[in-house]
């Protein structure tokens, strides 16, 4: 009995370490506001100056739980046009003289999350596209920046009036723990819709086991970084594949970009010529697709 109750105690204090040592979302429940437009570990496309006021960002009493969730809107400005709806974990400098930004990206986490789980509601303009993104990122000291380890993309383009769970699961391409990680959230992810509204809360990260993607015959790890990517994407292959090509298609199935890879580990593909919204990335070799990737572009 007594080594009985021993090992109950030890295996519940292991519990107990286990779980201190899985990162919560800070704010993931969008309760700690400072005012109506800023949260702690979260920022958006929202500025306030002398004559330009503008807020795509915001707190709103419409919650999933609690008092307060996140509200995500695509607005029109009359100088600036048409501005999208994000947020993201990190924080946000606006140039408001071109409407152009730096972003500083990230909070710290440990482990290797599986999944990122929340609610939202969407209500799309003109079959607008709303998108969560998470980013999993290990920091190289030889490097002096951080490497993409992982992410997921959860997107939808319903009209969703209630409150409703989404389960986005992050993929790893390597066997590191993450220490850094990102969450993106936009109210459009193709053409901008102005009045695209997306409300989020109750964001969680979940430790089950994880998984890799790789293809099982030829043992294949494929990432794509940065991810959402702008003007361009990394496209790292661990190993040589022989009589094979990178191929992007939208969402329909269309083939928008094709690419011989000639033994290269990694390449370098210019997207400024594709629209925003959601792409999936295959790699083929033989006439087989031996892996598959989505990717955001977010110009």
């Amino acid at each position: 009995m007594k080594k009985i109750y021993t090992l109950l105690v030890l295996s519940s204090f292991l519990f107990s370490i286990l779980l201190n040592a899985q990162t919560t979302i800070p704010n993931g429940d969008f309760e700690n506001w400072t005012d109506e437009f800023h949260i702690p570990y979260w920022d958006g496309m929202n500025y306030d100056g002398n004559f330009l006021h503008i807020h795509t960002f915001s707190q709103t009493s419409d919650a999933h739980s609690g008092d307060y969730a996140a509200q995500i809107e695509t607005i029109y400005d009359p100088v600036f046009g048409v501005i999208p709806g994000f947020a993201f974990t990190g924080t946000i400098d606006i140039d408001p003289a071109s409407l152009s930004y730096t972003l500083e990206m990230g909070i710290p986490v440990e482990g290797r999350p599986t999944h990122l789980e929340g609610f939202y509601k969407y209500n799309p303009v003109n079959n607008d596209t709303m998108v969560i993104v998470a980013g999993m990122f290990k920091w190289n000291e030889e490097q002096q920046d951080l490497d993409s380890i992982g992410g997921g993309i959860f997107f939808t383009s319903d009209i969703t009036d209630i409150y409703t769970h989404f389960d986005l699961p992050i993929q790893y391409f390597t066997e590191d723990d993450a220490d850094t990680m990102y969450v993106v959230l936009s109210a459009s992810a193709d053409t901008y819709h102005p009045g695209s509204i997306m409300k989020v809360d109750d964001l969680t990260l979940d430790y089950s086991p994880a998984t890799v993607v790789e293809n099982e015959k030829n043992n294949i790890k494929f990432n794509c970084y940065p991810n959402p990517a702008k003007d361009f994407v990394n496209i790292e292959i661990d190993k040589q594949v022989h009589n094979a090509e990178i191929v992007f298609y939208d969402m329909l199935g269309k083939k928008l970009i094709h690419r011989k890879v000639n033994n290269e580990k990694l390449l370098t593909i210019t997207l400024s010529h594709l629209p925003g919204g959601i792409y999936q990335v295959s790699l083929i070799s033989d006439l087989k697709v031996v892996a598959n990737q989505k990717i955001w572009i977010a110009h």
